[in-house]
């Protein structure tokens, strides 16, 4: 829900479905959204806040606050509106009082229809286990964007 310009809030739930050793578990995630959109020398930047609930099956629960600050072009290219971005994202787990988890994002959107657009993005992902130490993931995704 945009209420300016500038501003977008947003309450949202995801269900997700995740296997683990061999077995499916559930997942129950409310989350509050608010994203702070400007811009500046033609380019766009938001900073999208998220508190988020984790209510896991067979796991403990938690709180946690994601904070993904996004830059995109000053430019779009094609009929297809091609706009390159990059993205960081960090986690911090209120339970642990630590950062554990940092997303670093490279991608383009574009505009398939008048109401659809796609995203495609390569990922870095640091996540930091019990041990303290941290490891590397790399991901490739895609993203389709339906808005009316």
């Amino acid at each position: 829900m945009g209420l300016a310009e500038w501003i977008d809030l947003g309450l949202n739930y995801r269900h997700i479905f995740e296997e683990k050793s061999s077995k499916w578990r559930v997942e129950n995630r409310p989350h509050l959204n608010a994203n702070i959109k400007w811009k500046l020398f033609g380019m766009d930047f938001s900073n999208r806040g998220r508190l988020e609930s984790r209510i896991r099956e067979k796991a403990d629960n938690f709180l946690r606050y994601r904070s993904k600050f996004t830059v995109k072009a000053p430019f779009k290219l094609t009929k297809f509106e091609i706009q390159p971005y990059v993205a960081d994202e960090i986690f911090y787990d209120f339970d642990e009082e630590t950062l554990n988890k940092n997303r670093l994002y490279a991608g383009i959107v574009f505009k398939i229809f008048k109401n659809l657009k796609a995203d495609f993005f390569y990922l870095l992902e640091r996540n930091k286990n019990s041990s303290n130490k941290w490891y590397d993931y790399n991901v490739f995704g895609t993203n389709l964007k339906f808005s009316f």
